[in-house]
């Protein structure tokens, strides 16, 4: 049996990523359950990505956790570990990385690469190439996700599993949201940037041949990336380009004309990494081209939503809020609130505002609340 707050944790803080912190000490203070709690998520973002580095072995050793998640990766490794079952996003009208709909699958480990991967064919994933078939799985853990689009009109009712406790998420960026990429790069180069890490997917395409050119991708997308951080410049590929000269027979015409069209790829982005050290003034550092390779993996169909709200829109967007969680059955065991102010993604300007707005229409709506700023 769970213990009781006497007053309902309201935990704020910065980055999206450090909610776990406090929803980890409410498990280990036994007031969350440790197994298939819900989590109701208000976010611009989805926050499904899988770590890309992270050994789901470690799943239970935390401060591998802590240090390996971001703002947004933080959800699955919860739900891999079974502290949550059902998802919830309910997103605002102008995020649509996924479709609104139920989605059951699984979250497990990939038993070839101990990877963390999940069992679900959307774009979402195939694009990040995490989706594994349920059979490559080990310790593999069954979720709901739940896909809202918010509608004033129909506030949904029945998106908790009956007697669940459930923990509310609330990033503010939900009520005003900007993609910070469109300020560190002009729209030429965010085109460019589409156009080299588009992913190419259709409906009648099989998923293993849509994951493997995917993969191959960003594999060479990587290798360029490593080339720039060690100081390589395109040299290399002009050289290999320059050793195949004296073949050009029928066999290796096609590798040549394909070396060719990565050379050119390869200039472009080089053009993109040039124009982005006269922004900054400097050489670029490792962190500097990870943002790039980040630009690169956010661009494509849906872009990141981008939508700087009026502060009218804000309140209307609060009592839309207020109104689904009044007609939820119980109250939540915990809030934690994300500000997302410092990575750009709620507008800085506005982020106490809402901020404000939403600590308000908490207490207001549970009344005996303890809010704590951790940030």
């Amino acid at each position: 049996m769970s213990k009781k707050f006497q007053k309902i944790p309201i935990h704020v803080v910065e980055y999206h990523n450090d909610v776990l912190t406090p929803i980890y000490r409410c498990i280990g203070s036994k007031h969350l359950p440790l197994q298939n709690s819900s989590l109701i998520h208000f976010d611009s973002h989805p926050d499904l990505g899988v770590p890309e580095d992270f050994d789901a072995r470690q799943i239970f050793d935390k401060n591998i956790l802590f240090q390996t998640i971001s703002i947004e990766n933080w959800i699955l490794p919860a739900v891999y570990a079974g502290h949550f079952s059902s998802i919830v996003w309910l997103k605002p009208p102008w995020a649509n990385q996924i479709k609104r709909g139920t989605y059951c699958f699984y979250v497990g480990r990939d038993k070839d690469n101990n990877k963390l991967c999940v069992s679900c064919d959307d774009p979402y994933f195939l694009s990040d190439c995490v989706y594994v078939n349920e059979v490559s799985m080990v310790d593999k853990k069954l979720v709901t996700l739940h896909v809202v689009d918010v509608d004033d009109n129909s506030p949904p009712t029945d998106i908790l599993p009956p007697d669940q406790q459930y923990v509310l998420d609330i990033d503010l960026d939900y009520f005003s949201t900007q993609n910070p990429f469109l300020d560190m790069f002009p729209p030429g180069d965010l085109s460019e940037l589409t156009r080299i890490y588009k992913f190419q997917h259709s409906d009648d395409q099989d998923v293993d041949g849509c994951l493997a050119t995917r993969r191959k991708q960003l594999d060479e997308l990587r290798s360029w990336i490593e080339k720039m951080k060690s100081g390589c410049g395109d040299e290399d590929e002009e050289d290999r380009g320059s050793e195949e000269d004296g073949r050009l027979d029928e066999i290796f015409l096609f590798y040549i004309f394909f070396k060719i069209f990565l050379f050119f790829r390869f200039q472009s982005f080089r053009r993109i990494v040039k124009n982005y050290e006269n922004k900054l003034g400097r050489k670029l550092e490792a962190d500097d081209y990870d943002i790039i390779h980040g630009a690169g993996c956010a661009t494509g169909e849906p872009p990141l939503p981008h939508h700087v709200a009026t502060n009218e829109e804000i309140r209307g967007n609060l009592k839309k809020v207020e109104n689904i969680l009044k007609n939820l059955p119980w109250k939540p065991v915990m809030v934690t609130v994300a500000r997302s102010s410092i990575d750009d993604y709620c507008p800085k300007h506005q982020v106490d505002f809402i901020q404000s707005g939403v600590e308000e229409m908490l207490g207001s709506l549970y009344r005996d609340v303890d809010v704590i700023h951790s940030y």
